[in-house]
């Protein structure tokens, strides 16, 4: 279960909190939250207050609010900068429950600097902050995988954005470059994808045959690019057989924390729904699947008929790249893989940006070195001139994807 906010009708600034449960079904409550525009230093910025009860949010929304800015900006910490940061996430920016959860995980690397005013955040103190991550002491507390804190870093860098926007426009970044060399030294952190060659993808798939479920939510994902919460949340009233098509129009929510709950949640992670094409290979194995259904859910869990957890998918994947001994783990390969292999055979990378739902061209553009480095190595064969055929029927040109 989470909360969400919705604004109260006639009363711009009040918005009253909904408990969403399982199913995705609202709930209201009885807490009201106040979200006032306010003028500081010439500059305007949000105010925020929650209460139990309308009449006090009510009243609350009438007055006045008289601040003053420097002295808010001298007293402001890091934790409470940190908290308005998650607000404005959640809440102004409607960003996924997943996405918001992600940025707490991350941000208990924070601890450090949560008693600091931001003034007292300067150079140095990212200085010490780094060596206590990379002190051999710290690191052994974290995840035997963990290479780098280079999402850690880009969250700090976006805290201080917010930070810069919103409260105070003087504020200078303490972030440099000496800071990021230190803790971004992986392929990750330079903005590389792993995925899986054409060879690598056909061993990945014969091994999960020991999976059916898991194997046909596999092939769905390499020939769709759906995220993994996306697939797994596949109903059969999604799939168009005549159009040959699916609506990605829900999504699974699950809480990675211990003892943390699944939640089916409508629309994409991104927001809007989107429709993608079906390949003759997936086609086939979803009329399959419709054929032997058993409920409305696309790839159910074999022992309850439930939805899959992210658990049971993770770690059936892991398995499988462990035995193929492949760099790779996670659920996220896959849709690395769709998007390469696309861009490796379509050169379209417009139509891939909306098959993955990305809001930001610049997101898709990652993926298309990669696709480039085909094309280089088709240019070490091809050697311009008359062919050996009489006449060449076509000419497609090779769109520029850097």
């Amino acid at each position: 279960m989470f909360k969400i906010e919705k604004c109260v009708p006639k009363h711009p600034t009040i918005y009253r909190i909904f408990e969403v449960d399982d199913l995705g079904e609202e709930r209201p409550t009885e807490i009201f939250r106040v979200r006032k525009r306010v003028k500081v230093d010439q500059r305007w910025t949000c105010r925020v207050r929650t209460f139990a009860n309308f009449l006090e949010a009510k009243q609350f929304a009438k007055q006045p609010v008289v601040l003053e800015a420097h002295d808010e900006r001298r007293s402001m910490k890091f934790h409470e900068v940190l908290e308005r940061f998650f607000h404005f996430k959640e809440f102004e920016e409607k960003r996924a429950p997943g996405t918001i959860q992600g940025y707490r995980s991350r941000s208990m690397h924070f601890k450090f600097f949560e008693e600091y005013e931001l003034s007292q955040i300067t150079p140095k103190a990212v200085d010490a902050w780094t060596n206590l991550l990379l002190d051999p002491r710290y690191k052994v507390l974290q995840q035997s995988s963990r290479q780098d804190y280079g999402h850690e870093l880009v969250l700090l860098t976006v805290v201080f954005r917010y930070y810069r926007e919103f409260i105070d426009e003087t504020f200078h970044i303490p972030i440099l470059l000496r800071h990021r060399k230190r803790l971004c030294s992986s392929a990750k952190a330079k903005n590389e994808i792993r995925y899986l060659s054409f060879s690598e993808e056909q061993a990945f798939l014969q091994e999960l045959k020991n999976w059916p479920v898991i194997y046909d939510l596999a092939v769905f994902q390499l020939h769709t690019g759906t995220r993994v919460g996306e697939a797994a949340a596949m109903m059969f009233d999604a799939v168009e057989f005549s159009q040959e098509q699916v609506h990605i129009k829900r999504h699974l929510h699950w809480d990675r924390s211990k003892g943390g709950q699944m939640v089916l949640l409508k629309g994409t992670k991104t927001g809007p729904d989107r429709t993608i094409p079906l390949t003759k290979e997936c086609l086939e194995m979803l009329r399959g699947r419709f054929q032997t259904r058993s409920g409305e859910i696309l790839f159910p869990n074999a022992k309850t008929g439930n939805w899959l957890s992210y658990r049971s998918i993770q770690n059936i994947y892991d398995l499988v790249f462990k035995r193929l001994e492949l760099p790779l783990r996670g659920t996220h390969s896959l849709r690395h893989t769709f998007a390469v292999r696309f861009l490796e055979q379509t050169k379209d990378i417009y139509a891939l940006q909306r098959a993955m739902g990305h809001k930001d061209l610049k997101v898709t553009q990652v993926y298309a070195k990669y696709a480039d480095a085909s094309v280089k190595k088709a240019f070490q064969i091809f050697r311009g001139g008359p062919t050996s055929e009489t006449s060449v029927s076509k000419v497609v040109p090779i769109l520029s994807l850097s």
